[in-house]
């Protein structure tokens, strides 16, 4: 029954808490300026009960939760929440749903550490993008709702991990707030939105690496090139004095204006995956791992991308030499092609052969060649990774060929 200056209001609460969704119809008695609010509802399929009593207070059109409700679980514990509740409001056409531009993302508790950097995002047309994050986050909006979801790689679980939250109004006109969560491994966490003044540094990461020439400064120095969406090259030098490579297929993935994912094999066995940190158009940081047959070693290096779409491979091998140094064994050749068609073959003894030479792209070709013994007919792929030094793969008559290409 009502009575002076009170009355009941019906109210419905939905909720997401401890990884359990909460839809609560009840009523609630109200006197203009204070608003209790009976709540009882079973959770995780009865095995949690959230039971208690709220008073909200009006103030400054915030509803702040006064009086905490208590958690009751089967061992008995509870703890307290504070809520707020606000109006939402559908932005105008035009408008941006957060009201600001630069926002930054914080992660926290469910099972993930403090250290976690944050991510950050741009708000623009009401989408949200997310331009630089550690742990490959995407967000999504609804401007009709003010709720917005997606999901992160758990860095516990390495698994997809979906979060999703409410914009509320901040205090005092300053714009939206986002506040969320997410299920953890073993509890529930946070997902907290605001905004910021750190705003995106110009575009450097390429979203392919097709094309690129990488100079690594490690032990001695490493090239990389980057022939096509999946393979490449590379050359290496150690002690300043031993050069070896071969060729590689590769994985790589821009995750934001600065910076890319880049998994590689190489014909000789060694696997990387590392993360690349564009510091300008023309260096990069690559930290991460690589395995060979020593075993797995940390690794960070800073690289200079010596060119894009550069071409190392020669539009004719004619009047140039080759000294070619086996990979897989001391053997050392020196190919001379002599004109279009005619090679001669120096090693061991002197021969002559005719060969085929065909460009596939600015830095790979094919060559084929055939003699009238056998031993150094072949077909073969040829990738030049600088305008001097190139691998060539392939078979002859003595089966697998990998070498080493010096241009004299």
């Amino acid at each position: 029954p009502q009575t002076p200056n009170r009355r009941l209001n019906k109210v419905t609460l939905r909720s997401h808490t401890h990884g359990s969704v909460l839809n609560v119809n009840t009523l609630a008695t109200s006197d203009g300026s204070m608003v209790g609010i009976p709540v009882f509802a079973p959770l995780a399929g009865g095995k949690a009960l959230y039971i208690g009593w709220v008073n909200a207070s009006f103030d400054s059109g915030n509803w702040i939760f006064a009086s905490l409700p208590g958690w009751y679980f089967a061992d008995g514990s509870d703890s307290g929440v504070t809520t707020q509740i606000n109006r939402y409001q559908k932005p105008a056409a035009g408008q941006s749903v957060t009201g600001w531009t630069y926002g930054e993302v914080n992660l926290a508790d469910g099972g993930i550490a403090s250290a976690v950097d944050p991510s950050y995002i741009i708000v623009s047309n009401n989408a949200i993008k997310v331009w630089q994050t550690t742990l490959n986050l995407g967000l999504t909006v609804d401007a009709a709702s003010g709720v917005f979801s997606g999901s992160f790689t758990h860095p516990v679980t390495k698994k997809a991990t979906p979060v999703k939250g409410v914009l509320v109004p901040v205090p005092g006109g300053l714009g939206m707030q986002g506040l969320g969560w997410f299920k953890g491994p073993s509890d529930t966490g946070s997902i907290v939105i605001n905004q910021t003044d750190v705003a995106p540094p110009p575009q450097m990461a390429p979203k392919t690496l097709t094309g690129y020439t990488v100079s690594v400064n490690n032990n001695g120095g490493t090239v990389m090139v980057f022939n096509t969406a999946s393979s490449g090259g590379y050359s290496e030098t150690k002690n300043m004095q031993d050069i070896g490579g071969g060729t590689m297929t590769y994985a790589y993935q821009m995750t934001g204006l600065t910076a890319g994912k880049l998994k590689f094999t190489t014909s000789q066995g060694s696997v990387g995956d590392l993360t690349v940190l564009w510091t300008s158009d023309t260096t990069v940081q690559l930290t991460g791992t690589i395995k060979d047959s020593t075993g797995t070693q940390n690794v960070d290096y800073s690289a200079t991308v010596v060119s894009k779409q550069s071409q190392y491979l020669p539009a004719s091998l004619v009047g140039t030499a080759w000294l070619t140094k086996s990979i897989t064994s001391s053997t050392t050749t020196v190919a001379t092609f002599v004109d279009a068609t005619h090679i001669q073959i120096t090693g061991d003894h002197t021969l002559s052969a005719i060969y085929t030479f065909k460009a596939i792209d600015k830095n790979t070709g094919s060559l084929l060649v055939k003699q009238s013994s056998p031993y150094y007919s072949g077909s073969f792929t040829v990738i030049f990774t600088s305008s001097t030094v190139g691998f060539m793969r392939g078979t002859d008559q003595s089966g697998k060929v990998e070498s080493l290409i010096i241009r004299q």
